[in-house]
């Protein structure tokens, strides 16, 4: 997932008490048939967890091409190691079954088996943004009590250079003892933009990123019904928000890469 990607869905302003539906004539078996499909904007936390239920079913059947999946849906950074044996423990003894207990129908009467076309209800309710960074989202599950939580991280990344200093002392000719800095460059994904004009060598290393964004909601300060005004706790669980589109121009977004 791009910058850009990133910044559109971290300002998604998801609470309040809404479910949506989402709709599969076939579960996508690859990378790019998900990435064909409408939820593939991924412009809402909704999206992101109705594409994470079907790339965990395409894990159960096949881990590279699940993690591919994965990996486009965390984006940009892979799943590490520890994270991958996580998901291998919860696959272990034939329980590839477990993501198809979300798709609306599956039951453990007829072992999990989704009603076609595979039909996902993704909720949330006031609880959802109470976690600074974090949306969590339910989701019903056939042969749960409740509807199961699936927890989001929004978080904006800058894909920039950053300088590397070494330095060393070493003997100098007709004695005596100097300092030499060498300095080195790489592109990397860092949560804050870098100011470039501090390098040692700006030249081919300029960071153009102009905006700086982070993932945040606002709720208004003095919400009234009539003569009452609502606390905070009550006032974020009214519905009815929009998410900002910040979406830019071709050329505008080349000139922040």
């Amino acid at each position: 997932m791009g910058l850009f990607d990133k910044m559109k869905q971290a300002a998604a302003n998801v609470s309040g008490n809404q479910t949506v539906t989402f709709t599969f004539q076939a579960l996508p078996e690859s990378l790019a048939q998900m990435q064909a499909l409408p939820e593939a904007s991924l412009d809402t936390p909704f999206k992101t967890a109705a594409l994470t239920v079907c790339a965990l079913c395409a894990y159960g059947a096949d881990k590279n091409i699940g993690l591919e999946m994965l990996n486009w849906l965390r984006g940009p950074r892979p799943l590490n190691g520890q994270e991958i044996s996580f998901l291998n423990d919860r696959f272990r003894d034939g329980k590839s079954y477990i993501p198809f207990s979300y798709f609306v129908g599956a039951s453990p009467e007829n072992g999990y088996t989704p009603r076609q076309p595979f039909t996902l209800l993704v909720g949330s309710n006031h609880t959802s943004n109470v976690e600074e960074g974090y949306c969590k989202l339910f989701i019903p599950c056939g042969g749960a009590d409740a509807p199961r939580p699936i927890k989001l991280r929004r978080k904006v990344e800058y894909y920039q250079w950053v300088e590397h200093r070494r330095s060393e002392k070493r003997q100098k000719l007709g004695g005596g003892e100097e300092t030499v800095t060498t300095y080195t460059y790489s592109r990397e994904w860092v949560n804050h933009p870098v100011d470039s004009q501090s390098f040692k060598q700006m030249v081919g290393h300029e960071n153009k990123t102009r905006i700086q964004t982070e993932a945040a909601d606002w709720l208004a300060p003095n919400v009234t019904f009539g003569a009452y005004r609502f606390p905070a706790f009550l006032a974020r669980s009214i519905g009815g928000e929009k998410p900002l589109d910040i979406s830019l121009t071709d050329t505008q977004r080349a000139d922040f890469l």
